[in-house]
């Protein structure tokens, strides 16, 4: 049986399938098995020296060593709430240009330092499913306030502030495919493989017929309910799972 051990922000939690789930997406559950965890809240700024409260530096370092199969998935959480965060509530002079790049020498560093094995896959962020402006702003503004130390005249006006900083839907992807421009350049200066899902769930334009990630994520895999994940099915865990198992060299366990 092949193991691959997957580490990433909550969004990773589409790598782990219940029994009956391997069998469902048309794979063998004695021969393949995804185990590791999704950390809620994880991040990529978290990785700097002495910043992180969730112990993730701790977790990726003490197993990506023994791990033969390693995928690394972070920075959706930085991307769409870290950034607001920042911007409104620590009055942070970013934009978003200046903030992938901040976040991607962070998850460069952190990459040099860890002892990876032979098989090892960074993962890039998912298009966004902040495509609405009410929602998105409703979204962030609760997460980003809930836990600050700010009175509830600050947070108010915090959020006031915030619907002036929401990207657009076309904004927020073009920060997230930077992002994952720089990840695959990172993959390649270690030596190891860069994927992500987003030629899989991308929508296509209806009057050009243009298909791609740059036109953003197709409505079927937005969520019904209010959060920031794309919506969970078998499909959308197959479409991780076999992505995954091409960048590791796995291809063989796909039917």
């Amino acid at each position: 049986m092949k193991h691959v051990h997957v580490y990433g922000d909550s969004h990773a939690t589409y790598f782990f399938p219940k029994f009956f789930g391997y069998v469902r997406m048309g794979m063998d559950p004695r021969e393949i098995k995804f185990e590791g965890q999704a950390i809620p809240a994880a991040s990529v700024a978290g990785f700097r020296p002495g910043q992180s409260t969730l112990d993730t530096k701790t977790i990726i370092s003490e197993n990506a060593k023994k791990a033969r199969y390693l995928v690394l998935a972070f920075g959706q959480v930085d991307l769409e709430l870290g950034y607001y965060y920042r911007k409104v509530i620590k009055k942070e002079d970013t934009n978003p240009q200046k903030y992938v790049a901040w976040l991607s020498d962070i998850y460069e560093t952190f990459v040099g330092t860890l002892e990876l094995s032979e098989h090892v896959a960074l993962k890039g962020v998912n298009l966004t499913v902040l495509s609405h402006l009410e929602f998105s702003h409703q979204y962030v503004s609760r997460i980003i306030t809930e836990r600050t130390d700010k009175s509830e005249a600050e947070n108010a006006q915090a959020i006031k502030e915030l619907k002036g900083e929401i990207l657009s839907e076309q904004d927020q992807n073009a920060m997230h495919l930077e992002f994952n421009r720089n990840v695959s350049r990172i993959a390649e200066k270690n030596g190891i493989a860069y994927f992500d899902i987003n030629d899989h769930i991308c929508r296509t334009d209806p009057v050009s017929g243009i298909r791609g990630p740059q036109m953003g994520l197709a409505p079927e895999y937005l969520p019904a309910t209010f959060d920031h994940h794309i919506a969970d099915s078998i499909k959308i865990r197959a479409i991780h799972i076999r992505c995954a198992l091409r960048a590791l060299g796995l291809e063989t366990l796909l039917s």
